[in-house]
């Protein structure tokens, strides 16, 4: 069913119409959340999907691949741009936000679309497996099973071997870089470049944002605690009990991000 939204601004509500739609429909979630009923959240959220793809650009090629993986096939979309001069492009292997629960390739249509033809790149967005039916290590492997498939077949694709990266949003953007770390610490080449927006980084989730923004934030700090022991399952081991005991450590790697326009390395701790 289309959703028809006004475009005129209210002075009395601080929320441009078309955004107070889709917040609204994230403050629908939170009872699924507070449950933490995957189904009842994968419903929500699918019902949301044409209204978050709504005006998508187009792309000259789509294409939808079976890549093999650790349990079977692996589902991903490609969207290719325009490529007039016939040279290899650079390619970005996509993976999707939702908590590790909910979200699809389809659900990021309008963002990977605006990526390969913003950026002129092919976007390969997969369909990793998803908790709680398949907890840790589960997306991991498939995520690392994507990307090598991808950069080996890169030229096949349209792409360029040397130019592959990786890139998420939200647990997409933590599985882009535990995917980059999985390829390092196995003795493989990393990806050419890591995008990673907005990613969750912080297993002990004590950071500023969530202690401060979580009253207003549709997606309550409260209901990520709930999802965290459900996704990890690490034999005798209570991974949510004690920060103490830390299942991986921060200097591993170094954080980016972008303050002001210039770029900050945060010290290590």
């Amino acid at each position: 069913m289309t959703q028809h939204v006004s475009t005129k601004a209210d002075p009395r509500e601080p929320l441009h119409p078309q955004v107070k739609v889709l917040f609204d429909m994230f403050l629908a979630l939170r009872p699924a959340e507070r449950t933490f009923d995957p189904m009842q959240m994968r419903v929500q959220t699918s019902a949301m999907i044409p209204f978050l793809n709504a005006e998508a650009r187009a792309v000259a090629r789509e294409e939808e691949l079976r890549i093999p993986g650790p349990a079977g096939n692996i589902r991903a979309l490609l969207f290719a741009p325009e490529n007039t001069a016939g040279e290899a492009l650079p390619v970005l292997v996509y993976l999707h936000g939702g908590g590790w629960v909910i979200l699809s390739p389809e659900s990021h249509v309008k963002l990977t679309k605006q990526f390969a033809v913003g950026a002129g790149l092919i976007v390969v967005s997969v369909n990793y497996r998803l908790a709680p039916e398949n907890p840790y290590p589960a997306p991991l492997d498939d995520c690392v099973a994507a990307f090598r498939w991808v950069r080996e077949n890169a030229a096949s694709l349209g792409g360029d071997q040397a130019r592959v990266s990786i890139g998420g949003d939200s647990a997409g953007g933590s599985l882009a870089a535990t995917t980059t770390l999985r390829l390092l610490a196995e003795g493989g080449k990393p990806p050419n470049s890591v995008l990673m927006i907005c990613p969750s980084t912080d297993l002990a989730m004590q950071t500023d944002s969530i202690r401060t923004l979580s009253p207003d934030d549709p997606i309550p700090g409260n209901a990520l605690h709930g999802i965290l022991p459900r996704l990890l399952r690490a034999g005798r081991w209570a991974v949510e009990r004690s920060v103490s005991q830390p299942t991986c450590r921060r200097p591993f790697g170094f954080a980016y991000y972008l303050r002001r326009r210039r770029w900050h390395r945060p010290s290590p701790r």
